[in-house]
């Protein structure tokens, strides 16, 4: 074979081998599994991962739940003779029915998504009621943005949660409150509440990228 047929066979070859180089990598980035994060609505209802969980994303600036957490010995009566007990770790149950209260405090322009609540309750007939309240103290009106109820059957432990809401913080307007009415047994015990919001830097900033943010 003559020189200028080995040239022509190895130009051949060598452009053989690009080609299947090229076509390689092609067909690995075709086979590359979905990496698209899970979001929370995703997620199975467990305590972990709940709707209110943190959806674990790893996008730039997603935003993410941030928590504020309340005892249920934070909570005081709101007036009348109810009497709060201690009941370990950091519930209460009370002597006599009533209403608690505890005050909510979150940054300006904060987006309230969930309202969580914790108990001990072994009394198969009795239930709590949490509520979260916007107060318009100017106005003297109120308005309940969301309530839950603890499980019925007297399971003992437990959590249940409200549903989804999305109430931006006003800190100018608006002051936040968390109740609770509590029947009177030794049974029916509270243990707290835990609210998740997202943080407005995050939200905004997310809000942007994604061209859902409204200018008010």
């Amino acid at each position: 074979m003559n020189d200028r047929n080995r040239f022509s066979q190895s130009k051949w070859c060598l452009l053989l081998g690009l080609f299947l180089l090229v076509a390689g990598f092609a067909g690995s980035a075709t086979a590359e599994p979905s990496s698209q994060p899970v979001t929370s609505k995703e997620m199975s209802t467990t305590v972990t991962n709940a709707p209110d969980a943190a959806d674990g994303s790893t996008e730039v600036l997603a935003p993410s739940f941030k928590y504020v957490h309340i005892t249920g010995n934070t909570f005081v009566p709101r007036g009348g003779t109810v009497i709060k007990n201690w009941a370990n770790p950091g519930c209460i149950y009370l002597d006599s029915s009533g209403y608690l209260a505890a005050r909510l405090d979150l940054p300006q322009d904060a987006t309230i998504k969930y309202l969580r609540i914790y108990y001990n309750v072994t009394n198969a007939t009795q239930q709590m009621t949490t509520w979260l309240v916007r107060y318009n103290t100017a106005a003297a009106t109120y308005s309940d943005l969301a309530s839950v109820l603890s499980a019925t059957g007297g399971g003992g432990l437990g959590t249940s949660l409200s549903a989804e809401i999305t109430e931006m913080v006003n800190t100018s307007s608006y002051s936040y409150e968390l109740n609770i009415y509590m029947p009177a047994y030794s049974n029916v015990a509270f243990c707290g509440v835990r609210i998740a919001y997202y943080d407005p830097a995050e939200f905004e900033a997310n809000s942007i990228i994604t061209g859902t943010l409204t200018v008010q």
